[in-house]
């Protein structure tokens, strides 16, 4: 294979999807040119810069995204992890500041701050430096670094010997350094700021996004301001310093200061310096509660209650501590010095000072161990001091809560319903209407969650605080923030504070700020922008893209390259060969001097050009002996040829050992042995050169295929020229040989039929060939193929038969019928008595033609016939290319080879007019035509062979003869023969299209048959061409017909992957054997010491489960830090030292998945499960939802080793033993599965698990060099070169070539392997009720034809035969045990976004797994480019009816944002739209306000179309049943319009008599005519109504108005109605719409449908805003489908609506009209068949469609057509309909015969239910009826009550939901 340059190309991260043009298509919350930046919403990012979310508490998607609730009532997942043990210092770095390391040993501080908080595990020093403007940070991990302290003075070291600065502008705080900072500050984690200087330039919107990002995160932010020069004002008198303390005030921080302003600069008397007050105060932010806060005027003398909570029914510890912060500031001038506050705590008697500077202090006090009740606090202070503030908090954390808000979207949240957002923000939004939720962490029972009240205090007036509940109460759910409380509605971006939650019944409350934001400030995103080396795939498909479309890769054989050597005039060679007998040379030199062949050939030559021979070839052969030479010049070949001639009669080789044609084309063209063309032959020989054998031999043997390929190569013209007559058995293979290469085969008696041959074939070597015709028949005439004609040129006939030719055997030539003879011609020449010459007269007009042989004997006979035309102006040369991309591959053999690749045929002609191009095969003395089509162009200044054929095509006959025909239309035609040669000694012993194994062939998919030859047509194809090719229906294509054109349906605009681990989880059974094996874990996503997969995984899930008292508890925790994670895991605790028998390890997995996102890695290290007897569907759609992969390793004792391998087998994985007790190991495989960035990803190989094996080998469709990942059970792999352990059953094998692994079984039964890899295959998949959706869903219902659908990166490199198969595997879930099915499924490939398509169906009463391997290889000129493979699952469930959800246990739903039901069909309603459920109709929907419509009131009616609209209502004044409900419609209506677009009119169906029609005025003057009640007496009309509409001036001819009826009745109408008008008023395009209010008792109703449809749409509902949609869908101006919808976006929690969302039992017969006004409306039929398919669910095993086509004048039984399906099966009924216009009627007749007649389901038999169908769908093109008589007859009795007839007209195409 030819190496293309490298070349970079962009691969895209975060599974995106490349679009080929340099950018990528980029998933939700991902973005940039390669979807590297990882967007962060509500202030999450990762503190540690990677491209992941820390999210504040609370919210588990992967971008801190509103995620849907998950019931966590036991409290088992861990979501509000709320140890802090992380700290940030910001710390301005200037003179100053350095200064002060010495005068107050800051830096001693911070070390001894960090040296006592043992609980820390990560601490980061950011130091700013205002000049030139940037910071710098050190990171310390514990975990990867050691001690914090060590860490941390190492790093200031380093920065006191880099940073100085002493100019004035180095003395400033700006406001992106502490933005940075809180960058680098975990969650709930204090943010200690050390300043010397004040914050400066910056905005109040600067402070408000630094609050906001502090509250969201739950950081408090204390300021510690040191020693300042640049100000002379106190820092509580400066506006930059008030900034910094407005900041730590409202996050709930500390804002000290205890040093005096400049000039003196000195500590305050009595304040602790700030080395002393850093080590305080950091255990005191660190886990802190913040209980109360307040100011006290008139005097700091007060008295304050708090409460204090150490737990339920349980004392507080010994050494808990409670805190009080006052603060006061008095200024005392002049010197802007601060009186200091001398504050006394004197309650509570223990309190002690902790922390003084001057004007804060924070008193400590004891916890009492009683102390579960309110805290008194008596406080003093200097009687000068007027004011101060309080904060009382702890450090004790018994009880938290956590806050969140959902924003209002009409959904009354404080109901469960589990398909609620559990929270949408961290932080209220402004002017939306905020829901307050929340979680209160460590809470005794329900009793005391009930007491919990919340309230609102010190709150800005902007702020609305509205409790929901009484008394300030709350409500459950079961979410993670399981109570709603109350409203917050706020009108400023940045109005600020405090929710105060408390408790009646027991001691506890706390504070919680909140800040209302603008939502565009809460998003972060996290840039990782990484560039790759392309795959050699990409570098492949760039090497093709680079070429524009070009050709390019010409083969290497000769004859390829010819037409281009031809432009230049390139020569030829010519070559006799003659057996040097007596008999050939007596007759061809003892003659006469002017009769001699010598003379004869000089003629020959000297009749060309001096150049057009370059060589001179002479062979003479006798018994064996061969003399060879080769001459430059002719006279030097002729000085040869007379020498050495042997006039010897007595030596005839007849007589004596013969050379046989194999002994003579090995000395010719071959190398000795005959194994080989002959080396140096295109030195000696040029294309299209002659050669002459003259012989007496009998050259009866094959022909060796070295000789053939050589031919071949060189498309040498070969002529045999026998003396004797020699019978025709013993010539036929030279003769053969004769006639596929162009040559002659001729038996003379003498020298003058060599002679007149010679002399005919002057000038003419360089003929073309236009015909070759071959017959073995026995009839008296026989016509030729067609072929074109021209009367300026010169064409003769060559024609040889097994009889002789005598004067009267004639040629006529005729037209192509053989029907009109325009000329007789006789022979021009008899060479010898069975061969002639027929020559074309020039006189005979242009045209197409044929050639009829006549006057031939009634017996036996063949004959060749060549048709050639002498030296052609225009030359045409065949090839064949490779078919991949035949645009761009110019040719690569000039013959195909037996059993060989699939070859395109490719021409060189003269111009790049289309041309049609025919295939003929040679079959039992017969030509019969295999293909034929047309030419495609192609460049033809790249291109050698400038047009080509889109056929792909191999041959499968060894030996066999095919034609290749090119006819250009009007000017020339040509043919040229070639041979299907065999490389195979043993034919018998072949496989066509697959491989053999155990002496069996094993097809590839499309094949099948004992040697792979017949050919599987696909979607309803017949075989043709003896079964290798496919004749396919209408819509499909292909080789085997494998690509459909059928509409795609709900297809998404990319493909969608989940091919990345985003999640890694990790659980343990926390047992001694387990745990006490733990290691030092740094060896976890590391290489060579660096960290790799935490860019590509960005969520860590920790999971421990053990057992107390034999009940089984667990824990759940979720990161996305993987040193958090990695912590966690080292504090893990043994809870025991044995398993447990009720621990179920299925549970914790469904838990932890919850909270995954795709693609989830889970590794369980488990000591015991339960074994599941039953499947589990709900934990089936959670592995196949998040895409998991489970890995399970257990110790040594395998009691549990079948239950493990259940829950493996779900997810592609095993159950192993020992990995489990050494955790190290485990690590490295960990690390050996998980990318290290996003060019690779983790593949799924090949995973079986079974029993009663020995031996078996696997051969992997892969890239090579490759990295395998080999688990195994009860298995051992042969020795393998480059094998490394990571355990006894795991192994890391590196392969540098194709291998084939073969495995060996320990044991006799449960033996399992799994190979993984790390490749760049990646797949998006799914499946899917229709091969033609593209919406793929997780898993498929039991009782469904389902469709595996794919999209594979790269597919379209490939040629365009190139796809993947498909092997499927069900497993058995009570024991894990699968085998691959032993055939290859072919995919439908289809123009969807996911284009592979296959189908299957879950067996009878299956539930559970069906394994899907996935091969592809990609291939093009020279060979195969890429290789991939993959495993992957999906799953057979039950009660798969969510329609917007998936299946929870028991049948229920877990359903997307915005829908809602118990089957997920019940949209959420938009726009202040209300859900109402019709208790006395029967059916539910959304009533929308005004101007809102739709099925989810996403639509305004105002701003769909700028069109004004005549509203013109038809209301049915007759029948009383419903008649509010029609008026209620009417008034609904009116409110969408405005008069200013819109103009009313109404009358009614009973007249003007009883109701006066108003026309065209405003909907005011509509409202107040509307009739109070019906008028039942009266007579039922339409005529009046419809006369009074037709007069209006509806302005039907202008474009900006749209006229519509709108019909709402429950009455029958007279079918016999005068028509004009009504014909009129749709001559004018005025729209007719029928409404039919519905409800569930009344269905007479029903039965009107079919003749309102029959003069225009109509819907029948029990919701009136369903009818009302329909009408106003079509007065938007477009066609009445909903596809034309044109939606308002809706909010991000909300998706779109189905257009039809039911799932039930269906049996429904259509109708559907063919008669000749029908035939236009094909193609709607045809669509519409597609979009009933695509608008419903309906139960395959219990659907039936009954489909008759009609068209009659009165008798039914003559004209129905019918088909019955017993299933419905991917609307596959619908493709069938084709006989539009076959009964040719233009009017159609109703009859009662029409219902009567609807048939019972009883054929075919296996319609096991005979019932009618539920609905008749009648599908018609007229708009009238002309049987009226007849027409009230489809009311007859005989229908059931139960059948709802719904009418289409296709004059609008209504589609109707049932």
């Amino acid at each position: 294979m030819l190496e293309p340059p490298l070349k970079d190309e962009i691969i895209c991260d975060n599974d995106g999807f490349y679009l080929g043009n340099g950018s990528c298509h980029c998933n939700l919350y991902t973005s940039d040119q390669i979807c590297s930046t990882w967007d962060c919403l509500n202030y999450g990012f990762n503190s540690d810069k990677r491209p992941s979310c820390e999210c504040p508490l609370g919210f588990v998607g992967p971008h801190c995204e509103p995620t849907t609730c998950i019931s966590n009532e036991q409290g088992l997942i861990s979501v509000f992890n709320d140890d802090s043990n992380s700290v940030t210092f910001l710390l301005i770095y200037n003179d100053g500041i350095k200064n002060m390391f010495t005068s107050d040993n800051i830096t001693g501080g911070i070390i001894n701050a960090l040296a006592q908080s043992p609980n820390l595990n990560r601490a980061v020093l950011y130091g700013a430096q205002t000049l030139p403007g940037n910071g710098d940070h050190i990171l310390c991990n514990k975990i990867i670094d050691g001690a914090l302290d060590t860490c941390i003075s190492n790093g200031i070291a380093g920065w006191n010997d880099v940073y100085e600065c002493n100019s004035p502008d180095c003395y400033f705080l700006i406001p992106s350094f502490i933005t940075e900072a809180l960058l680098y500050t975990s969650i709930n984690s204090p943010l200690i700021i050390i300043t010397n200087g004040p914050l400066a330039e910056y905005q109040d919107s600067d402070i408000t996004y630094i609050i906001s990002i502090a509250i969201a995160r739950r950081i408090q932010i204390t300021v510690i301001v040191a020693t300042y020069k640049t100000e002379t004002e106190d820092a509580f008198q400066n506006k930059g310093f008030l900034a910094l303390k407005n900041i730590s005030d409202k996050t709930l921080g500390f804002f000290l200061s205890p040093y005096e302003p400049p000039p003196f600069s000195n500590l305050y008397t009595g304040a602790d310096k700030i080395q002393t007050i850093i080590p305080a105060i950091l255990p005191i932010l660190l886990d802190k509660i913040d209980v109360s806060v307040g100011v006290v005027n008139d005097g700091c003398n007060f008295e304050v209650n708090s409460s204090f909570h150490c737990g339920f029914n349980s004392p507080c510890p010994s050494n808990s501590y409670g805190y009080i912060a006052l603060f006061s500031y008095t200024p005392n001038p002049p010197i802007n010095d601060a009186k200091p506050p001398n504050f006394k705590v004197n309650l509570p008697s223990n309190t002690v000072s902790k922390i003084n500077s001057r004007s804060l202090q924070i008193f400590s006090f004891d916890l009492p161990s009683n102390n579960n009740r309110p805290t008194t606090f008596n406080v003093t202070a200097d009687p000068a001091i007027k004011s101060c503030s309080y904060h009382i908090f702890t450090g004790l954390i018994s009880t938290k809560t956590y806050i969140g808000y959902i924003q209002d979207t009409g959904v009354d949240v404080s109901s469960f319903q589990d398909k609620q957002a559990d929270i949408t923000s961290a932080l209220p939004l402004s002017n939306v209407p905020n829901t307050i939720v929340a979680h209160t962490k460590y809470i005794g029972n329900d009793q005391e969650l009930s007491s919990l009240q919340l309230d609102c205090i010190n709150y800005d007036l902007s702020v609305d605080f509205k409790p929901l509940y009484p008394n300030s109460s709350h409500s459950k759910r079961l979410c993670f923030f399981d109570s709603v409380y109350a409203e917050l509605n706020c009108t400023l971006v940045g109005s600020y504070g405090l929710l105060h939650i408390k408790a009646t019944t027991w001691p506890y409350e706390e504070l919680i700020p909140f800040i209302c934001i603008d939502d565009s400030n809460s998003i972060f995103t996290v840039s990782g922008t990484r560039f790759k080396k392309s795959t050699k795939i990409q570098q492949q498909s760039q090497l093709l893209d680079d070429a524009n479309n070009t050709c390019s890769n010409i083969g290497i054989q000769p004859a390829l390259d010819w037409p281009k050597q031809e432009e230049t005039k390139v020569q030829r060679s010519f070559y006799l060969a003659l057996t040097n007998s007596g008999p050939i040379i007596n007759q061809l030199f003892n003659q006469p001097p002017d009769q001699q062949f010598i003379v004869t050939l000089q003629e020959y030559i000297k009749s060309y050009d001096d150049e057009f021979f370059n060589k001179y070839h002479l062979l003479k052969f006798l018994n064996g002996q061969f003399n060879y030479t080769i001459w430059d010049d002719y006279e030097n070949f002729r000085t040869s040829l007379m020498t050495d001639l042997n006039f010897n009669q007595s030596i005839a080789s007849i007589s004596n050992t013969s050379t046989t044609l194999s002994d003579l084309l090995c000395q010719m063209l071959c190398r000795p042995g005959c194994n080989s063309m002959l080396g140096g032959l295109e030195q000696l020989l040029l294309p299209d050169s002659e050669i002459f054998v003259i012989s007496d031999v009998e050259l009866s043997d094959n022909v060796p295929l070295c000789a053939s390929k050589a031919i071949e190569y060189y498309k040498l013209r070969l002529s045999f020229l026998y003396l004797n007559n020699f019978p025709d058995d013993q010539i036929k293979n030279g003769s053969d040989l004769s006639q596929i290469t162009k040559g002659f085969p001729i038996v003379f008696s003498n020298i003058s039929d060599i002679s007149t041959f010679f002399k005919f074939y002057q000038k003419k070597a360089d003929s073309e060939l236009v015909l070759s015709d071959f017959n073995d028949a026995s009839w008296k005439s026989m016509r030729s193929m067609p072929f074109n004609y021209l009367s300026n040129r010169q064409y003769f006939a060559m024609v040889r038969t097994n009889i002789f030719i005598t004067p009267e055997t004639y040629v006529n030539i005729t037209d192509i019928n053989g029907n009109i003879s325009y000329r007789t011609l006789m022979p021009s020449q008899t060479i010898e008595p069975s061969l002639a010459i027929y020559e074309l007269p020039h006189d005979i007009p242009n045209g197409t033609y044929c050639l009829v042989f006549n006057n031939i004997p009634l017996y036996k006979y063949f004959y060749y016939m060549k048709l050639f035309e002498v030296t052609p102006p225009n030359r045409y040369y065949f090839a064949f290319a490779k078919n991949y991309k035949a645009t761009q591959n110019d040719a690569y053999m000039t013959y195909p080879i037996y059993n060989d690749i699939n070859l395109n045929p490719v021409v060189k002609t003269v111009n790049n007019s289309a041309a049609t191009y025919t295939l003929y095969q040679s079959i039992n003395g017969s030509i019969v035509p295999i293909y034929q089509g047309a030419l495609i162009p192609r460049d033809p200044q790249s291109c050698i062979y400038n047009q080509y054929s889109n056929f792909s095509w191999y041959c499968n006959e060894p030996n066999a003869l095919y034609y290749l025909k090119v006819d250009d239309g009007s000017t020339d035609t040509r043919t040229e023969l070639v041979t299907c040669y065999s490389d195979k000694n043993d034919t018998n012993n072949v496989c066509f299209n697959g491989y053999i194994d155990n002496n069996k062939c094993v097809c590839n998919c499309g094949y099948t048959g004992d040697k792979c030859d017949t050919i599987i047509c696909q979607n309803g194809g017949t075989p043709t061409n003896r079964d290798q090719a496919c004749l396919c229906k209408n819509g499909f294509s292909g080789v085997f017909c494998e690509i459909s054109s059928w509409p795609c349906i709900n297809q998404p605009q990319y493909p969608t992957y989940n091919t990345e681990v985003r999640t890694l989880v990790f659980i343990i059974n926390n047992i001694d054997e387990i745990v006490n094996n733990l290691p030092d874990i740094r060896e976890l996503g590391t290489n060579n010491g660096n960290e790799f997969f935490s860019n590509t995984v960005k969520k860590f899930i920790l999971a421990t489960y053990s057992c107390v008292n034999q009940v089984m508890v667990y824990d759940v925790q979720s990161f996305t830090d993987i040193v958090k994670f990695k912590t966690a895991i080292t504090m893990v605790k043994s809870n025991g030292s044995a398993p447990c028998s009720q621990a179920n390890a299925q549970e914790v997995i469904k838990s932890t998945l919850q909270l995954a996102q795709p693609r989830a890695l889970v590794i369980v290290a488990g000591g015991a499960t339960q074994c599941n007897n039953n499947f589990d569907s709900e934990f089936a759609n959670l592995i196949a939802k998040t895409k998991a992969e489970i890995r399970i390793f257990q110790p040594s004792d395998q009691s549990s080793q079948k239950c493990f391998q259940q829950i493996a087998s779900l997810a592609n994985g095993l159950a192993l033993t020992p990995l489990a007790t050494n955790f190290k190991k485990l690590y490295q495989y960990v690390n050996a599965i998980i990318p290290p960035d996003d060019s690779l990803r983790l593949t799924v190989l090949d995973v079986g698990y079974f029993t009663n094996t020995s031996s078996f080998t696997r051969t992997l469709n892969v890239e090579y060099p490759i990295s395998l990942v080999i688990s195994l059970i009860n298995l051992k792999i042969e020795s393998q070169t480059s094998v490394t352990l990571i355990d006894d059953n795991v192994y890391v094998l590196n392969l540098t070539s194709p291998t084939t692994l073969n495995f060996t079984s320990l044991f006799s039964n449960n033996c399992g392997f799994l190979i993984e890899a790390l490749t760049a295959f990646q797949m998006s998949y799914g499946v899917t009720p229709l091969s033609v959706s593209s919406t793929p869903l997780y898993a498929t219902n039991n009782y469904f034809v389902s469709n595996f659908i794919s999209y594979i990166k790269d597919y379209d490199k490939g040629q365009s035969s190139d796809h993947p198969t498909f092997q499927l595997s069900q497993i058995d879930f009570s024991t894990g045990v699968h085998e691959y099915f032993p055939t290859n499924k072919c995919p439908t490939k289809t123009t969807c976004t996911y284009p592979f398509s296959v189908e299957f169906q879950c067996p009878d009463a299956f539930i559970g797994i069906i394994k899907t391997k996935v091969a592809l290889t990609l291939t093009d000129a020279f060979g195969p480019i890429y290789n991939g493979q993959e495993v992957v699952n999906t799953y057979c469930l039950t009660n798969i009816t969510c329609i917007h959800g998936n299946n929870l246990n028991e049948g229920a739903c877990l359903c997307e944002n915005g829908w809602t039901g118990f089957d997920c069909s019940y949209p959420v309603c938009l726009n202040n739209g209300k859900f109402v459920t019709y208790a006395s109709r029967g059916g539910s929907s959304c009533k929308c306000e005004p101007p809102y419509y739709g099925p989810r009131c996403e639509n305004n009616a105002n701003q769909t179309l700028p069109l004004k609209r005549n509203i013109l209502f038809l209301l049915d004044t007759y029948d009383q049943e419903l008649f509010d409900r029609r008026i209620a419609i009417i008034n609904k209506t009116l409110s969408l319009y405005d008069n200013s677009n819109a103009q009313f009119a109404i009358a009614s169906n009973t007249g003007s008599k009883t109701f006066a029609p108003i026309g065209l005025d405003n909907k005011e003057k509509i409202l107040a005519s509307l009739p109070k009640s019906a008028f039942p007496n009266s007579s039922v009309e339409l005529d009046s109504a419809f006369q009074f509409f037709d007069n209006l001036t509806l302005n039907s001819n202008s474009s900006q108005y749209i006229s519509g009826i709108f019909f709402l009745t429950q009455t029958s109408y007279p079918i016999d109605f005068d028509q004009t008008h009504y014909l009129n008023l749709m001559g004018k395009n005025v729209i007719f719409l029928s409404g039919i209010p519905g409800d569930d008792t009344n269905t007479t109703s029903e039965s009107y449908a079919l003749e309102l449809n029959l003069i225009g749409g109509v819907i029948e509902s029990v919701s009136d805003d369903d009818i009302i949609n329909q009408y106003v869908i079509a007065m938007k101006g477009s066609d009445l489908t909903t596809s034309t919808t044109t939606t308002i976006t809706p909010p991000i929690t909300t998706t779109i609506a189905r257009d039809c969302v039911y799932y039930k039992k269906i049996d429904v017969e259509f109708i559907i009209d063919v008669t000749l006004n029908a035939s236009i409306y094909k193609n709607i039929t045809l669509n519409f068949g597609a979009l009933f398919g695509s608008g419903f669910l309906l139960a395959n095993d219990s659907s039936r469609i009954l489909v008759r086509r009609i068209a009659d004048t009165k008798d039914w039984s003559s004209a129905v057509t019918e088909q019955t399906f017993c299933n419905y099966e991917n609307i596959t009924f619908w493709k069938n309909i084709a006989n539009f216009g076959y009964y040719r009627f233009t009017e159609l007749y109703l009859n009662t015969s029409l219902i009567e007649s609807s048939k019972d389901f009883t054929n075919p038999t296996a319609c096991a239910d005979p019932s009618k169908p539920q609905y008749i769908i009648y599908l018609t093109a007229h708009d009238s009826v002309a049987d009226a008589a007849t027409a009230p007859l489809l009311k007859n009795s005989t229908i059931s009550s139960t059948v709802k007839i719904i009418a289409l007209t296709f004059a609008i195409h209504l589609i109707y939901c049932l």
